[in-house]
């Protein structure tokens, strides 16, 4: 649930208080005069009336109080047309529910629903609310964290093949291995299933059991393996060190609660390695966590350049303002000096814009590739009771020298194509051999 904002008003402002004191202003406090007693039924039936007034009078003031916080407090919707439709829609359709169960399923489908339209309503494209079977996947995403058991399956001449198992992971301890032939998850036949398909069966929750039902080379019966889920990191940083030109290659797939660290993983080995440049991939990377960007950025230039990025303050059009979000250097101080070309294409947008953008403006990198997707706006993630999750777009992003990207994307410093059909890579061949030349900084700032 949302909280008001600090200082905001009261339900009740602009409520105007009409009470008065027992004995306040227009009463005469002098000793009235006696009155004849003949008059006294008159006296007391004026009396009723009033009182009878009064009380008419305070029911339809709280009534009118009441709508006037309903309105306040329930925001702009009108909630008594909300639930008229969803009144009629469960008396009058033709398919509604026949029984309990469905009467629950249906009312569940309608709230949902509704609040799924009330978010596209706003007409972004990033504003949107994802009911909690739709969220799960976005919340695994940004966490970088799942509950699996640690496997890597590819297809493999219309099977689906295990080609990679983690080490001291779950799957390793339960014996599994690579090569093995994933036949069914729990039961469910996987024949002329797709990777998709399989993760979604074996990923789950964290101290469940998924079994899985594998064909091994040189045995002739199927292996029926029960294994434990625990929480893995998702790869998103892969690091590769070609030793013909001593150039590390980094792939970065996500901004995610793990990416910082993974990277911090692949800076170190290519220090190890003696690495003599560095290329950022970037392709195909469609952002995330923008803490995690400020962290990408703050391992390639000092936090003394400048800010990270610039966030609009206020609404479009309602203020030029804007506020500078810093660059996040390690803990260890350890900013790496190598030189650095940063790979990007369409699929690149979001955080991973701003990092390109960000290491371009600063003269740390050269970006290289195809213009990026140019999403720059920010959205805020709420998450409710159940899971449901509610982003909303509550500014735009600016580059340190306050280029927008919304829409324009970051400015690519050299344009290669992406590779040919045969599988070649001609934007990475032209990242190494642009490194070779030294055709890029060295990140030589004198610090």
């Amino acid at each position: 649930m949302s909280s008001a904002e600090p200082n905001s008003p009261s339900p009740l402002t602009g409520v105007e208080d009409r009470s008065q004191p027992e004995n306040g202003p227009g009463i005469d406090q002098q000793t009235p005069a006696p009155r004849r007693a003949g008059r006294d039924p008159l006296v007391r039936t004026l009396i009723a009336l009033c009182v009878l007034l009064t009380v008419i009078i305070a029911f339809l003031g709280g009534v009118w109080t009441e709508r006037e916080l309903v309105d306040r407090l329930g925001g702009p919707v009108d909630a008594g047309r909300l639930n008229e439709v969803a009144g009629l829609l469960d008396a009058e359709y033709y398919r509604g529910p026949t029984d309990d169960a469905e009467q629950a399923a249906f009312d569940e489908r309608l709230e949902q629903g509704a609040l799924v339209g009330l978010a596209e309503g706003a007409g972004d494209p990033y504003t949107s609310y994802l009911p909690p079977e739709d969220a799960a996947p976005l919340t695994e995403q940004l966490s970088g964290q799942y509950g699996g058991i640690g496997i890597t399956v590819q297809q493999r001449e219309g099977a689906l093949a295990i080609v990679q198992v983690l080490a001291g992971g779950p799957a390793e301890a339960a014996g599994l291995r690579p090569d093995d032939l994933l036949i069914a998850v729990d039961g469910y036949d996987l024949t002329g299933a797709t990777t998709e398909d399989a993760g979604v069966r074996i990923r789950g929750e964290v101290g469940t059991t998924v079994t899985l039902v594998v064909l091994r080379a040189g045995l002739v019966e199927p292996l029926t393996v029960p294994v434990e889920r625990r929480q893995l990191d998702a790869p998103v940083v892969t690091y590769v060190l070609d030793p013909a030109t001593r150039i590390g290659q980094i792939r970065v797939t996500g901004f995610t609660g793990v990416t910082t660290r993974q990277l911090d993983e692949a800076l170190a080995r290519a220090r190890a390695d003696g690495a003599t440049g560095l290329v950022l991939d970037l392709r195909g990377n469609g952002g995330g966590s923008v803490t995690a960007a400020q962290e990408m950025i703050g391992r390639f230039v000092p936090a003394t350049l400048g800010p990270a990025l610039y966030e609009t303050v206020g609404r479009a059009g309602d203020s030029d303002d804007v506020q500078s979000l810093p660059v996040l250097n390690p803990v260890d101080g350890i900013v790496s000096d190598l030189p650095l070309v940063v790979l990007v294409d369409a699929g690149t947008a979001s955080a991973s814009e701003i990092v390109a953008a960000s290491l371009s403006d600063y003269g740390r990198a050269t970006v290289m590739g195809t213009p990026t997707f140019g999403k720059g706006s920010v959205q805020r993630v709420h998450t409710f009771e159940d899971e449901s999750i509610l982003r909303v777009t509550i500014a735009e992003w600016l580059t340190p020298d306050r280029q927008r990207l919304e829409g324009v994307g970051v400015a690519v410093g050299v344009v290669v194509g992406a590779g040919e059909p045969d599988g070649t890579d001609d934007q990475l061949t032209a990242a190494i051999a642009l490194l070779r030349s030294g055709g890029t900084s060295a990140a030589d700032f004198g610090w």
